[in-house]
């Protein structure tokens, strides 16, 4: 039986504090800090603060390694972490443009929802011909979905207060990436990962939010 039935008929109303395998996987978890990226110590955190958990990451050791920041990805995760665990905004100047779903709701989300000179609609057209016929979405249109996808998609539908064209059939594949592990996959078939299981969480979270 899928694991999600056992918690809810409707799955739009999944919650992730209910699930005591999930709870496990991410708490056993361990993160290396010789190796530690804005974008691994944001997935942790994150999806931590979703089930309850607390794990101890001190504001003077993120801040520290804000100096290593390079690229729009340390940029978004950092300016993410400080936002949304410690009520710290950071303003930074950024090209206008994308090429894949993830740039372009790295933009959204650092400029506050807007790119200027692109009309919305231009936008929200590109985004939905991204989605495939499993539900999930690519990079970009005509490419494999991935949860990591259909994260940014549904993120940058919420930045741009507009909903998904066939939102049902995102929730089929989101479940469809569960492995009966305790975590999520990238896509159906695949091992359970600490970002795809973030991924995962907040893609349902996000449905119930647009399905309002």
């Amino acid at each position: 039986m899928n694991p999600f039935v056992r918690l809810s008929k409707d799955k739009f109303n999944y919650s992730p504090l209910l699930d005591e395998q999930l709870k496990i996987y991410l708490n056993s978890y361990s993160l290396e800090k010789e190796n530690l990226s804005f974008r691994l110590l944001f997935y942790h955190l994150a999806s931590c603060n979703l089930i309850g958990l607390k794990p101890a990451w001190s504001l003077e050791y993120i801040m520290s390694l804000k100096y290593k920041l390079m690229n729009l990805e340390d940029k978004f995760y950092a300016k993410k972490i400080l936002k949304e665990f410690y009520a710290m905004n950071i303003d930074w100047k950024i090209k206008e443009g994308w090429r894949t779903i993830k740039e372009l709701y790295m933009s959204l989300y650092i400029n506050d929802g807007m790119i200027n000179g692109i009309d919305k609609r231009d936008i929200i057209q590109w985004i939905n011909a991204c989605q495939n016929p499993d539900g999930g979405f690519g990079f970009l249109p005509n490419s494999t979905s991935f949860i990591e996808n259909t994260y940014f998609s549904l993120s940058c539908f919420l930045l741009l207060k507009e909903s998904p064209d066939y939102i049902t059939k995102i929730s089929d594949f989101v479940f469809s990436c569960y492995t009966g592990k305790g975590g999520f996959s990238r896509k159906d078939g695949g091992a359970p990962l600490l970002d795809a299981t973030y991924y995962a969480i907040k893609c349902l979270l996000l449905l119930k939010e647009l399905n309002k």
